[in-house]
């Protein structure tokens, strides 16, 4: 019979991060009655196409690095 700590262990971080995200989400919509759905769901989407985009920048610091072994701090200069 395993712990159930070491069934815990077993469980991928990805699905505890989502789980936790969806709760907290949920929890924030249902306890603030003033803002409804439609201002959580922009904050999300706000949220999502601003780390969608910190996303991209990095891929392509990492890219540029792969490649050249250098940091190009012009990269950043282009996202500013």
């Amino acid at each position: 019979m395993t712990s159930p700590l070491r069934r815990a262990a077993n469980v991928p971080v990805g699905w505890l991060l989502a789980a936790s995200l969806v709760l907290v989400f949920v929890g924030v919509v249902l306890i603030d009655d003033d803002k409804g759905w439609n201002f959580w769901s922009e904050q999300a989407l706000n949220g999502l196409t601003t780390g969608s985009l910190y996303a991209l920048i990095a891929l392509g610091y990492t890219m540029v690095y792969g490649v050249l072994r250098m940091i190009n701090f012009a990269h950043g200069e282009v996202f500013m």
